[in-house]
Parts: C-alpha cells; structure tokens; sequence
C-alpha cells in the first residue's frame, strides 16, 4: 500500500507520518518493513520514483530545470540538483543535452 501511494503522490505529500497514516500503522514499524520489502528507505524509493519522472521530464519537454524540479515535488531546486547527480553521475542539464543528442 505505501509503494502504490508513493507512486502516485510523489510530487505532493509523502512524508513518512503521511504514509504511516494511510497504511495505518506506526511510522517507525513502516520504515522497518518498508526497508526489508524493498532494500530502500522510503525517501530513497521516493527520490528513485522522482528522479524517473524527471528524466522523462527532461528528455520530452521544454520545462527549465528549475520548473520540473518544482512539478515533481522539491522546492529547492539546488537540493534537487544535487539528489538527481547523486543518482545519475550527472547534472540535470548534463543528462538533457545528452539525451537530445540521441534523438
């Protein structure tokens, strides 16, 4: 039920006391299981569903960096710029160009 809710609402309210409240149990209880069900804490399966979202993102539109980093839930696009390296070994702007060089 969290993994469902979390790909869902990724860019809004997915704060682990928002999903212990859906799923109806503790919060610390969640990220135990959570963790052991999918080798991730739930706000590394959160930057994981986020960051495939922004690489589509990247890839089709003509949305600024600053404007996706918005629409799929980080409000400080620094941060954002920082998790999506952290991830892919390369700035947002870095996987745009390359990704417009293939098509």
């Amino acid at each position: 039920m969290a993994r469902e809710y979390i790909t869902a609402n990724f860019a809004g309210d997915v704060s682990l006391e928002k999903i212990s409240s859906i799923c109806h149990c503790n919060s610390s209880y969640l990220s135990c299981i959570f963790k052991k069900k999918t080798g991730q804490s739930i706000s590394e399966y959160v930057n994981t569903i986020r960051i495939s979202r922004v690489k589509l993102l990247l890839w089709v539109s003509h949305m600024t960096v600053t404007q996706i980093s918005y629409e799929i839930g980080y409000n400080d696009s620094g941060y954002f710029s920082r998790i999506f390296k952290k991830h892919t070994g390369m700035s947002p702007e870095t996987f745009r160009k390359r990704m417009n060089r293939k098509k």
